[in-house]
């Protein structure tokens, strides 16, 4: 039960109401209490109206269509993608990396780290559909973002060997661009 100290504005209610303090105080409370309640339904309804008014989210669909927005620059990056999950309240932070195997035993290099499992695999599927493409990108749009992985950057063929992270981008293909326009 919700509780109003007694004090010089329930001393005026009680003039103004005309009926003794405790009286006063349990009116003060049964107004407390109905504006309490009725802001706690009209908190459970917007979430309700929310969860309601939501569309179904396609994590392959939402990764084309970002990609296809960052087209023009060039593709999208990690970055990029994640800003996307971020609006839509997707929750893709987990433990795995994308990883590549360097030829004759080298060091794994990274292409990026921190998502979970699915969000990895409907990236992938798109790039195995042949929807979207992978692209060398180099740091700076990352930089520019503020991330990066605290490994070195492999910037050619020579350095796939030493390991480290390569950082990429994803770009739309032809066959990726008219399925969107079909949509």
């Amino acid at each position: 039960m919700l509780m109003v100290p007694v004090g010089p504005d329930t001393k005026k209610m009680r003039k103004v109401l005309g009926v003794p303090c405790h009286e006063a105080l349990a009116i003060i409370n049964d107004i407390a209490r109905y504006i309490t309640e009725k802001e706690a339904y009209r908190l459970w309804f917007d979430e309700i109206l929310l969860d309601f008014m939501k569309p179904e989210f396609d994590l392959k669909e939402e990764l084309l269509k970002c990609i296809h927005r960052y087209h023009s620059n060039g593709g999208a990056t990690f970055t990029d993608m994640e800003r996307n999950f971020d609006r839509y309240g997707y929750d893709y932070h987990g433990d795995c990396s994308l990883v590549f195997e360097a030829v004759g035993g080298g060091k794994p290099g990274y292409f990026w780290t921190g998502w979970n499992k699915e969000a990895f695999e409907a990236l992938a599927q798109l790039v195995a559909e042949g929807r979207v493409q992978r692209r060398y990108t180099g740091p700076l749009p990352y930089y520019y973002e503020g991330r990066g992985l605290g490994l070195p950057v492999i910037h050619d063929i020579d350095g796939i060997a030493a390991g480290g992270w390569l950082p990429i981008g994803f770009a739309i293909t032809p066959a990726g661009e008219a399925e969107l326009e079909a949509a």
